[in-house]
């Protein structure tokens, strides 16, 4: 007998992307071994994108289309995936990328527990005309809580999420955070297990309209960023603390105090038993120094 095709959920969204939705959409249904359907939301897109959307539907593609003004890549797809309990597998997807075609089923066989799971990958980065200009590198250390407290491994385009990491996010609706896929790998890595597969399985684009693109390397960007991970954390903590292990609530307790601690002299003092598990250990000292002055 043959087995069961799998069954993965897109979830795509979409603002002004006429130049590269096509390509995209062909590298989507296109993954082999799965059956795919898409969820677009489109927030007030004005450059023909719906009418690519809607010419795909018409030619009986499996894609549902949601329409919002104003509500950001983040939003929209932690809105999307609220109506996705009960599907089998769900990726995230941007609307500007191409993904190899075994993508899908090669993050799928990382995916063996009932339990909370989650598959990320490397990427290849490519220019507008699709030319490989770079590529992500492996990582030093695993995936682990301690490591998606201070830093993001797991970009919203390499995402692939089981049906039980699915509700574990879904518990949580309207989070008070800034970057859906560094809250879902926290969330996944405090509640279920986070698996990495050393593969660059998808061409991430860059170009002038990118709503992300690559991280800026400054202060500026990093203290930024600084911010959106203690928020995370604040947040899993108030809504989620009885949860955690006695590890992970002692660990993000001890960074709250730290951060909470007025006596600069003190702070100095605590700072060697703040663990930071970026995966560069240049990083880390950056890190500790943006805590000290943290507020």
């Amino acid at each position: 007998m043959n087995r069961e095709i799998p069954k993965v959920t897109v979830l795509l969204t979409t603002f002004n992307g006429v130049r590269f939705l096509e390509e995209q959409l062909t590298s989507l249904f296109g993954q082999q071994g799965v059956e795919i359907e898409i969820m677009v939301n489109d927030d007030g897109s004005t450059d023909g994108t719906m009418e690519i959307l809607f010419r795909w539907k018409a030619k009986g593609f499996n894609i549902s289309i949601s329409q919002s003004r104003g509500l950001g890549p983040t939003r929209a797809f932690l809105t999307l995936l609220q109506s996705c309990d009960e599907k089998q597998f769900v990726a995230f997807c941007d609307q500007d990328d191409v993904w190899v075609e075994d993508k899908l089923t090669r993050q799928l066989r990382s995916l063996v527990d009932p339990t909370p799971m989650m598959s990320t990958c490397l990427r290849l980065y490519i220019d507008e005309t699709g030319n490989v200009i770079g590529k992500s590198k492996n990582l030093r250390n695993p995936p682990s809580f301690l490591n998606a407290t201070f830093e993001n491994i797991a970009p919203g385009n390499t995402i692939l999420l089981n049906n039980a990491a699915i509700k574990v996010i879904n518990e949580l609706q309207n989070p008070a955070i800034f970057h859906y896929d560094s809250w879902i790998y926290l969330l996944i890595s405090a509640f279920g297990k986070v698996v990495f597969v050393p593969s660059h399985f998808v061409k991430y684009r860059i170009h002038s309209n990118n709503s992300v693109g690559l991280r800026k390397n400054s202060i500026e960007a990093s203290t930024g960023a600084l911010k959106n991970y203690l928020n995370q954390q604040k947040y899993l903590v108030e809504m989620k603390s009885e949860f955690l292990s006695p590890d992970q609530l002692d660990h993000v307790t001890s960074i709250s105090s730290f951060v909470s601690e007025v006596s600069f002299r003190k702070k100095l003092s605590m700072l060697s038993k703040i663990k930071i598990g970026r995966q560069s250990k240049l990083d880390e000292l950056l890190v500790k120094f943006l805590l000290l002055f943290a507020r």
